[in-house]
């Protein structure tokens, strides 16, 4: 945030600029969480932010256009957060994923990280954690 409390670019370097520029896709059946997530990324200054409540859609959403970051639910109807992790990484390996899940087993989590994931969010998680994982993930990509 800039001196008025508003979201600037005052001192923030070139890479993390264009961080700011990349595009990200939030997968979730649940719309009040998409809806929550995608306003708290633009509100740090995200500006590319693709939503779908559709796990069938979230593949075709990530290839549609380059995609740095999925942030993605685990457990959804149709198609659980394993799979549309596979389907994405197999067609786009270079993306980066977050997933998040009320399971807070050491399995899930386990499970998460050995599927591609590069962290894991429990839910409830924190607004300053959320950005403080997507900062981390893309600045990994680099």
């Amino acid at each position: 945030m800039d001196s008025r409390g508003e979201g600037g670019t005052v001192g923030v370097t070139e890479s993390a600029h264009n961080d700011m520029e990349v595009r990200i896709v939030v997968v979730d059946d649940d719309r009040a969480n998409v809806e929550l997530l995608r306003r708290m990324l633009e509100r740090a200054g995200y500006g590319n932010v693709a939503t779908t409540n559709d796990p069938g859609e979230a593949v075709e959403l990530c290839l549609s256009e380059p995609t740095a970051l999925l942030l993605l639910d685990l457990h959804m109807p149709g198609a659980d957060g394993f799979e549309v992790m596979a389907a994405v990484l197999e067609r786009a390996p270079g993306i980066r994923v977050i997933v998040f899940t009320g399971d807070a087993s050491t399995e899930a989590v386990q499970r998460a990280l050995g599927a591609g994931a590069g962290s894991v969010l429990i839910k409830p998680f924190e607004y300053g954690e959320l950005l403080s994982q997507v900062g981390a993930q893309l600045q990994g990509r680099r």
